[in-house]
């Protein structure tokens, strides 16, 4: 886990993504890779990444991979809330 300011972004955590907006984010974008960041109040806890199929992929623990249909989906518990949305040009 990650510690942060709950005031600040997660630029520090996640340097190579820049601040998007929860309306840009309902799609996959061309020639973006988006993902959900997600906090508690003390630590930046999880993220979850947009797929060009329009789902979103979750790690959970070492091993599992999962996709879901909504970031919120895996939202609460120990994950927290969705606590901002970021994307980064796609490199080929």
């Amino acid at each position: 886990m990650i510690a942060h300011d709950p005031n600040a972004t997660p630029n520090a955590a996640f340097p190579n993504l820049s601040p998007t907006n929860h309306c840009a984010i309902g799609a996959p974008g061309t020639g973006f890779e988006k993902i959900a960041v997600y906090a508690t109040p003390t630590e930046y806890t999880h993220a979850a990444k947009l797929l060009p199929t329009g789902k979103w992929s979750s790690k959970l623990g070492e091993d599992v991979l999962i996709e879901h249909d909504t970031p919120e989906d895996v939202a609460g518990g120990a994950y927290g809330t969705i606590f901002q949305f970021m994307k980064r040009p796609l490199t080929a």
